[in-house]
């Protein structure tokens, strides 16, 4: 799963100057085994009007070990309607039911050797199951899209999530990550519909009342909370892989039949991906297919349901868009599910980063194979940043007992700095090494559930090594080294020498890893290694002559938060010619806090990696002030850079520091022959400054490109005229982005109040459709806030209307649950 990057409040104690968080202590073992689930046939259709599923679950099962005359299901908030056991004769079954569990009481004492079949018929209620967290918002397991098919511009979609446990909302189950099954779906649904499941579908059947029955089966076992299905209007675009063998496997993408048209660009790379892991890993993708689906209204980012990937709309591309950002990283992350989670699932909740470190590694992985080791470190330098954020006010071990729920551990700790550490034990271990013990652990664990101890194991029957240590202080210990590296150079004794302190506060470990200390003169860059174990260590290094730059982990490898005391020449030396991006960027962002800052920045535009020439620029905007030489280099040269963010930022750049630079002709020729949205939005706020005739004149050209709406409601909202509000009425309603909205009320605060009381019922149901999107309900609240306080001062309106508008304002405050929306609310009360 990729999650949404935004993460809750903890409880917290201070430290002195670090945030610790303290959770209750209360042990989550993994599922106890009484029964195993070994297949599970679903028969469904679904209720649209009511938001129902009404099913026939068949569960297949044997007791695990123990003999038992007794079955509990997870079963959320259904109506049971029978349960019958299926033998040669068919028969009811005694049951209760407290809307979480179903127990069952079997008709006689089962043992190990023996299989039994239960018949379950059931309605799921997935409206009457709330929950959800910062990662997953919703934990309902069915969600229904536009059911009455009232929001013409949404599809209507009926879908599924079942992480963490929650198909148990839509079929019962043993719902554990440590229970693992084959499976039948029959999907009855309207026979324009295309529905997708794990497995291959077998047949369509198709029925006199316009419906059909779509029959997907999956032999492989897999756990349930990774079966899923879908529905709508969607196309396929359909790929293949070839494995080894020379045989084709199926590799689809499913899309609305707006975005079918990009599929290939959006995920073209996906076969060239599966040949790489497989390669790497020496194990084939084991599944029957490949295919990924984007739906709307998703609950997360994404979800690597077993052959059968769900993605959020943010994949709804096109081939502009493309342009300026891909999301590779995140298909990469959801394919390598499919060997770490699919085929060899954590055994419980608590071992999570078995699942999500290595798939978040996997991006790292990817991007350094297609991309380059810049780019990679990049991402990797962007993965270690959100970690080191939430380390602000949380700090746990990786594998956690004690977690207050469940949801709790799909956190930046699990996905961020799990991937981080497994690049540093790569480091470690090296390559090959590496790369076979994560193929020990893949065989050795196959088609079942693993903890951390099966991958410890496995790296330590391939070195040789006894790695308890590593996996202790890394896996198992909260933390990260807070460094300060020193060095001292003696000519006259010719000796080199690095302190390296750990700072950490002492109720984290002190922390034993390699590390290498790269030392520059005139003939190139040497590396040496070194071993840290110790709070204060001295390492002496060979002395060379010429020394231009020491630097401790140039290649970021190490995890960890690090000042270097040298001398600001260093820092600049560092910049210029290190062969890492890591040592160039963290040498940019230590300049730019000195003297020296705008010399960096100027230095920094011409570096070969785009995000550091991005840091340049962005420096250089903020500066007091700026010499000609950056910007005649930024005009001539970073306006035409290969990589268009680059360029959408050089034009901002100029546009806000030196609009001269830019000409209308060149702008507008943007706006006419480029196709990067970034740069197509820069270049239009750009003339807005410059020459605000012609920008009005392509905003109104352009308001009906999908890709510059917040852009052309920006400039709308500044110079617009009534006429313009046309594109506000029309916007709204398929495209409601904060951005949008914010335009839209400064727009309204510009014209005749009237149209602002007309605006407001609009914009109270948009407030009743944005319950999942907390940004847009603040800009919708400070627009309603605005109406609220213009109407009651303005003399020409009836007071009825303005009872009513205070009235309605009054309902909206009182529905608003969450306090800092609240407080937006309340500045206009």
């Amino acid at each position: 799963m990729v999650r949404e990057r935004s993460f809750g409040a903890p409880i917290m104690i201070e430290l002195d100057t670090i945030a610790v968080v303290s959770v209750d202590p209360q042990y989550h073992p993994s599922e106890r085994k009484v029964n195993d689930l070994l297949h599970t046939k679903l028969n469904v259709s679904f209720d649209w009007q009511n938001l129902e599923l009404d099913g026939v679950a068949t569960l297949t099962l044997k007791p695990w070990f123990y003999p038992t005359s007794r079955l509990i299901l997870d079963a959320k908030n259904m109506l049971i309607h029978n349960v019958r056991m299926v033998a040669d004769s068919t028969y009811d079954l005694a049951y209760t039911y407290d809307n979480a569990y179903l127990d069952i009481q079997l008709s006689r004492t089962f043992s190990r050797y023996e299989k039994y079949t239960v018949e379950i018929e059931y309605t799921a209620r997935p409206e009457m199951n709330v929950g959800g967290s910062d990662a997953i918002t919703s934990a309902k397991g069915l969600y229904f899209i536009n059911a009455d098919s009232s929001d013409v511009n949404k599809p209507t979609q009926v879908w599924t999530q079942g992480e963490t446990e929650a198909s148990s909302c839509w079929f019962p189950t043993i719902d554990s990550p440590n229970e693992r099954m084959s499976q039948e779906l029959f999907i009855r649904v309207r026979k324009d519909f295309i529905t997708l499941s794990n497995g291959n579908l077998v047949y369509s059947d198709f029925h006199d009342d316009g419906t059909k029955t779509d029959y997907w089966k999956q032999d492989l076992e897999h756990p349930p909370y990774l079966t899923m299905l879908a529905a709508g209007d969607f196309m396929i675009s359909r790929d293949f892989w070839t494995n080894q063998k020379g045989d084709r496997l199926s590799v689809d993408y499913y899309m609305e039949p707006e975005y079918a048209p990009y599929a290939f660009r959006v995920f073209g790379s996906t076969p060239k991906m599966m040949s790489y892991f497989s390669e790497i890993l020496d194990y084939e993708y084991p599944w029957d297919k490949y295919a990924q689906i984007v739906v709307r209204d998703y609950v997360s980012g994404a979800m690597e349901n077993t052959s059968a990937v769900i993605h959020g709309e943010f994949l709804n591309m096109t081939d502009r868009e493309l342009i300026d950002y891909d999301y590779e990283n995140i298909i990469a992350h959801e394919l390598f599910h499919h060997w770490f989670g699919d085929l060899v699932t954590c055994e419980s909740w608590s071992h999570l980063p078995l699942n999500e470190s290595f798939a978040t590694y996997a991006e790292y992985l990817w991007i350094e194979h297609s991309k380059g080791r810049d780019e990679a470190d990049h991402q990797g330098l962007q993965s270690a940043l959100g970690y080191f954020e939430e380390s602000r006010y949380k700090r746990l071990p990786l594998i956690r007992y004690d977690y207050v729920d469940k949801e709790d551990m799909f956190d930046a700790h699990s996905y961020n700095k799990g991937g981080r550490v497994l690049h540093m034990l790569r480091a470690m271990l090296g390559d090959e090494a590496f790369f076979v013990s994560l193929q020990t652990y893949i065989k050795q664990n196959a088609f079942n559930d693993a903890e951390l101890d099966h991958f410890r194991l496995a790296c330590e029957e391939v070195t040789g090594q006894d790695l308890a240590w590593f996996f202790d202080q890394w896996f198992l210990q909260p933390g990260h080294p807070e460094l300060s590296v020193s060095y001292f150079i003696n000519e006259e004794d010719q000796k080199v020498q690095a302190v390296v302190r750990q700072l950490q506060e002492d109720v984290f470990p002190t922390f034993a890893f390699p590390a290498k200390i790269m030392i520059q003169t005139p003939t190139g860059p040497v590396e040496h290694d070194i071993f840290v174990t110790e709070a204060d260590q001295l390492f002496n290094l060979p002395y060379v002559e010429g020394i231009q730059n020491i630097v401790f982990d140039a290649a970021g490898t190490v995890l960890c938060q690090k000042t270097e005391a040298k001398d600001n020449s260093w820092w600049m030396h560092q910049l210029k010619s290190n062969p890492y991006l890591p040592a160039r960027a963290e040498a940019f962002d230590h300049l730019s806090t000195t003297e020296l800052a705008n010399e960096a920045a100027n230095e920094a535009l011409r570096d070969n990696f785009w995000s550091i020439r991005m840091d340049g620029l962005q420096t250089l905007l903020a500066a007091d002030s700026i010499g000609e030489e950056p910007v005649d280099y930024i005009s001539s040269h970073l306006t035409k850079d290969k990589k268009s963010v680059v360029r959408a930022e050089a034009i901002q750049f100029l546009s806000d520091r030196r609009p001269s630079k830019l000409s209308s002709p060149e702008l507008i020729k943007n706006l006419t022959t480029e196709r990067s949205p970034a740069v197509m939005s820069a270049s239009l706020l750009a003339l807005l400054e410059t020459d605000p005739k012609n920008a009005l004149v392509h905003a109104r050209r352009l308001s009906s490109d999908n890709l510059l709406i917040d852009v052309v409601g920006i400039v709308l909202a500044s110079i617009g005229e009534e006429q313009d509000i046309y594109f506000f009425n029309t916007t709204v309603d398929k495209a409601a982005t904060r951005s949008v909205i914010q335009s839209w009320s400064y727009f309204l605060d510009r014209q005749p109040v009237a149209y602002s009381i007309l605006a407001f019922p609009r914009m109270l149901s948009l407030i009743d459709g944005a319950n999942e999107k907390w940004w847009v309900r603040a800009a919708l609240y400070h627009a309603i806030g605005s109406i609220r306080q213009r109407t009651q001062t303005d003399p020409v309106i009836m007071q009825s209307e303005k009872s009513e508008i205070l009235s309605r304002f009054e309902d909206v405050y009182n529905a608003e649950s969450a306090p800092f929306l609240r407080e937006i609310l309340d500045q206009y009360r």
